[in-house]
């Protein structure tokens, strides 16, 4: 059954591919591999926010199926945009190419320092990822719409 809604949806253009990190150093001086992300949490519940307003019900947009590929934390975003009005302006914007950026929100456990102004994270547990005009991580960006799926072989 699941697999018939996600068929739906990405028929319908509201799955997209993310770059959700990277481990290059970010606008706020942190740098975060991959393997230090903690995802099991979020993973129980994967919402999908705008600008990390994490107490608007609002501001909850989507959700979104994350993982690491390589050295990146990536994740296939979806939107709420039947549920939610914002959501579906915020969708409209992500089509119309206005909004391409997203940003983590996590809860730092371990950290190495780099350099006076860099630090290296060791451990952190993702809380939420966000759709934002601009991320703390320039290279977190939209990658690709999920293309749409045939499901003609489930009838």
């Amino acid at each position: 059954m699941q697999e018939i809604r996600r068929a739906a949806q990405a028929a319908e253009g509201s799955t997209y591919q993310v770059v959700a990190s990277t481990p290059d150093l970010q606008r706020d001086g942190f740098a975060i591999p991959a393997e230090a992300w903690r995802l099991e949490t979020f993973r129980a519940n994967p919402v999908l926010l705008w600008a990390h307003r994490r107490d608007d019900l609002d501001a909850v947009i989507g959700r979104a199926d994350v993982s690491t590929s390589g050295d990146n934390l990536v994740a296939e975003i979806e939107f709420a945009h039947a549920e939610n009005e914002f959501a579906a302006q915020v969708k409209r914007m992500w089509d119309a190419g206005y909004l391409r950026a997203v940003s983590v929100g996590g809860a730092i456990k371990k950290t190495t320092a780099m350099s006076r102004d860099a630090t290296r994270v060791d451990e952190i547990e993702l809380l939420d990822l966000s759709v934002v005009p601009i991320g703390a991580d320039p290279a977190a960006l939209a990658v690709a719409r999920v293309p749409p799926v045939s499901y003609t072989h489930l009838r």
